[in-house]
């Protein structure tokens, strides 16, 4: 699947999106065969799974909005929606010792 992010209005180019949104919160940017497209984890209360562009699995009780990037960072992965990073609050954490990754073509 090629890379993109599901919230960007027409004409937002999401690599220039993905490079502000890195430089602004101090984050590596990802290489291109890095980008994350699904994870699959699990936790001590059980699994999930997070995929860019569906709904954020009930595990997190965030109600029914979209993934909008999972970004790995030194030793945390981020799962990101529009009110948890992007427009407002903070990133959910995954757990990334016990994550599989499924990547952007």
């Amino acid at each position: 699947m090629k890379f993109f992010i599901p919230c960007l209005k027409e004409g937002i180019d999401p690599e220039n999106f993905l490079i502000g949104f890195c430089k602004e919160c101090n984050l590596m940017l990802p290489p291109k065969k890095k980008r994350i497209y699904k994870l699959h984890s699990t936790h001590d209360k059980g699994s999930y799974t997070a995929t860019v562009g569906e709904s954020l699995d009930s595990y997190f009780q965030t109600g029914n909005e979209p993934v909008v990037m999972i970004i790995n960072h030194l030793m945390e992965t981020y799962i990101i929606t529009e009110n948890r990073g992007l427009l407002s609050g903070s990133y959910i954490s995954a757990n990334t010792l016990h994550s599989k990754f499924e990547f952007f073509d």
